[in-house]
Parts: structure tokens; C-alpha cells; sequence
């Protein structure tokens, strides 16, 4: 079997989020990888990355769940949805027990077989509106 696709990558990248399992980041990102939607606060790099997912480990029970994958050359998008139930602080908002499934678009930059590179879009808003944050 030869060496992993860079939407093999994005798979495994799901994967360790669904697991819960934050050291299989440090084989598929970058140390210095950018992650153009991480919140201020939080380190650059992979280390970022990590603090990230597992606060999201924290506020929702949720999975991802891939709906589409396109590649060409050093660029993977992927169009999956978010879905699960708010049970910790999320910017301030006690767990609410609301479920959700929210669509997220995110583009991956490859270089040397990791993520260098990483965009992500979803509509916050109606995350928000879904937990009862905010009114529809």
C-alpha cells in the first residue's frame, strides 16, 4: 500500500476528532500549520489545533460526519456536518442539552503529506439559534 492521499488525511483528521484522540494531530498536521479559524487566545501551530478540538470535546458531544471531498493537488475541500448536543460553556453559554447539525466547509493546504494549512466557514448563527443561545 503506498503512501496516504491528502484526502486520506482529511479522513484520519475526522477520524481522530470522532475518537477523541488528540495525539493522531501530530501526524497529520504541520507543527507550524495555520488554521485560519482557530479563536484568539489559543498557541499557533498544531499545538492550537489540539487545544481547540478538545475544548470542543468539552462543550459538545458531537461527530463529524463527511458529505462531500473534492482534491486537486495540494487542496482538499470538504463540505461535512457538525452534529451532536451542547452540554458544556460555549462563549459563555451553559450546556444546554439542544442538539444540532450544523454544515461546515473547510479547504486544507498540504505540504510534505500534513496539513500546512487549514480554512474553515459555517454559520455560527444558526449553531446559536439551534442551542437556544439566540432566538431563531
Amino acid at each position: 500500500m503506498g503512501e496516504p492521499t491528502n484526502t486520506d488525511i482529511v479522513y484520519r483528521f475526522v477520524a481522530a476528532f470522532n475518537d477523541r484522540d488528540p495525539g493522531a494531530y501530530d501526524a497529520l498536521v504541520r507543527s507550524d500549520v495555520v488554521d485560519h479559524h482557530l479563536p484568539p487566545g489559543l498557541p499557533a501551530g498544531a499545538e492550537g489545533v489540539k487545544l481547540f478540538v478538545t475544548g470542543l470535546w468539552q462543550t459538545f458531544d458531537a461527530r463529524i460526519i463527511v458529505d462531500d471531498i473534492v482534491a486537486s493537488e495540494d487542496l482538499v475541500a470538504c463540505r461535512w456536518t457538525f452534529t451532536g448536543t451542547h452540554i458544556g460553556d460555549f462563549n459563555g453559554i451553559a450546556g444546554t442539552g439542544r442538539t444540532f447539525s450544523v454544515p461546515i466547509m473547510t479547504f486544507d493546504r498540504f505540504v510534505g503529506g500534513r496539513i500546512a494549512e487549514r480554512w474553515e466557514a459555517f454559520n455560527m448563527l444558526d449553531l446559536l439559534q439551534q442551542i437556544e443561545a439566540v432566538p431563531v
